[in-house]
């Protein structure tokens, strides 16, 4: 039987202004379940290969402490035995995460149907969202791409647009 639930992705925002993100963790809530769980990478090379240099074990130790956290309070909601009032997942990570314009945030909300939650987060996990920088085994390709050849046919130019002058001349003539 399937059952609805719903997820956030943790990510590390490197400047509020941009917003520019890397994807480093994802959240499933499903209250018919009574199911709240994480998996965080500790991994920050795709930051720096993305940002540059960062604090690679504070970000370790926040990763790893947002994912217990998660799992705690999952526990907690699991074994209660009448959950208080209507539960959402914004809720849920508000107790581990608040929402605030630290590099670390949650995402907005997804929403979907699954049979088994625990192989559904590591699905998501495996999202090529994510990449495969911490991946023990990343996709390999299965044959190299080779641009196709170009021929010329007689009357056709091999260069698009075709121009009878190069651009660099045409920019001067406008001026």
């Amino acid at each position: 039987m399937k059952v609805a639930y719903s997820f956030s992705t943790l990510r590390y925002v490197h400047d509020p202004v941009t917003q520019e993100f890397v994807n480093v963790g994802v959240a499933i809530f499903s209250p018919e379940a009574g199911y709240f769980r994480a998996i965080c990478t500790p991994s920050y090379s795709r930051v720096t290969r993305m940002f540059g240099k960062i604090d690679g074990q504070g970000f370790r130790h926040f990763s790893r402490h947002i994912q217990n956290r998660i799992c705690a309070v999952g526990q907690v909601y699991s074994s209660a035995s009448a959950p208080e009032g209507k539960l959402t997942i914004e809720r849920m990570l508000a107790k581990v995460l608040p929402a605030d314009d630290s590099a670390l945030q949650f995402s907005s909300v997804g929403v979907d149907l699954s049979g088994d939650l625990d192989r559904t987060l590591n699905e998501l996990r495996g999202h090529p969202a994510w990449g495969h920088a911490d991946s023990p085994h990343p996709p390999k390709r299965t044959k190299p791409w080779i641009p196709p050849k170009r021929t010329s046919k007689p009357g056709y130019s091999t260069t698009w647009p075709p121009m009878a002058t190069p651009l660099w001349d045409r920019f001067h003539e406008c001026g």
